[in-house]
């Protein structure tokens, strides 16, 4: 496929490498409209991230190995109104971030129509 607007829209280069050192963000366009950047957050959230219970409270998580990306989910979270943490893991010689979100889950679920669950 070919568009002169892709690299706006996808935020890394196809042949260039993997995604994980072109570090991609989430685009400013998105980040600038709150309807764009709630479909995205929940498009990552559906795809690299989790809904759980832990000792019966309901947890969301988003992790990356990508920290730009990690910190756009962080502060995209904040930007509509929620508390989310994040955190550095090293696993196997791996760094992981892992973006969670423990107050306000099933509102933030219903906010974004995540179909996760």
């Amino acid at each position: 496929c070919y568009s002169n607007k892709r690299s706006k829209w996808i935020p890394w280069l196809l042949g260039k490498g993997p995604k994980i050192k072109q570090l991609p963000t989430i685009p400013l366009w998105i980040r600038k409209n709150d309807n764009y950047l709630k479909k995205c957050l929940s498009g990552l959230i559906e795809t690299d991230g989790s809904i759980y219970k832990d000792r019966s409270y309901l947890m969301m998580n988003f992790t990356n190995a990508n920290h730009k990306l990690a910190n756009n989910v962080l502060w995209g979270l904040k930007k509509i109104g929620f508390k989310p943490y994040i955190y550095k893991n090293e696993f196997q010689g791996k760094i992981k971030y892992t973006v969670r979100l423990s107050k306000g889950v099933e509102k933030c679920i219903a906010m974004l129509k995540i179909l996760k669950k």
